[in-house]
C-alpha cells in the first residue's frame, strides 16, 4: 500500500483502502481459521512486516500464512511493536523498497 506522491518528488507514503478493510473486516479476522477448500492462495511475491515488540505475527501463524501466500516473507523490524510504520518508518521502508526491488516490482 506504498504510491509516490504526485508532487514530482518521488517520496513514498501509505494509502490504505479503508472502505475495503472495513467491509472486510470479519472475514479478515478469520483468515487463519478459514477451512473452504481449495483453500484461496496468491502466488506471487508477499512481503509480511512484523514489529520485533508485536505479537500480531507469531511462529504459530506461519503454516497458515505460507498456505495463503506460498511465496512469502517475513521480515522483523527492530525496536518496533505494531505501528511499524510509525515507530521505525525508514527501517520499513527500506525492507519495502528492497522486496520490491528484488521482485522487480513498481
Amino acid at each position: 500500500n506504498l504510491v509516490v506522491d504526485d508532487d514530482n518528488t518521488k517520496a513514498l507514503r501509505w494509502k490504505c483502502n479503508l472502505d475495503a478493510i472495513l467491509a472486510n473486516l470479519d472475514r479478515l479476522a478469520l483468515w487463519t481459521s478459514y477451512d473452504a477448500e481449495p483453500r484461496p492462495t496468491y502466488d506471487g511475491p508477499t512481503l509480511f512486516l512484523a514489529g520485533a515488540h508485536s505479537r500480531y505475527i507469531r511462529s504459530t501463524h506461519l503454516a497458515a500464512i505460507e498456505r495463503s501466500f506460498p511465496n512469502f516473507a517475513l521480515r522483523t523490524v527492530p525496536d518496533a511493536g505494531h505501528w511499524i510504520h510509525a515507530e521505525a518508518p525508514k527501517a520499513t521502508q527500506d525492507f519495502t523498497r528492497d522486496f520490491l526491488e528484488y521482485h522487480h516490482l513498481p
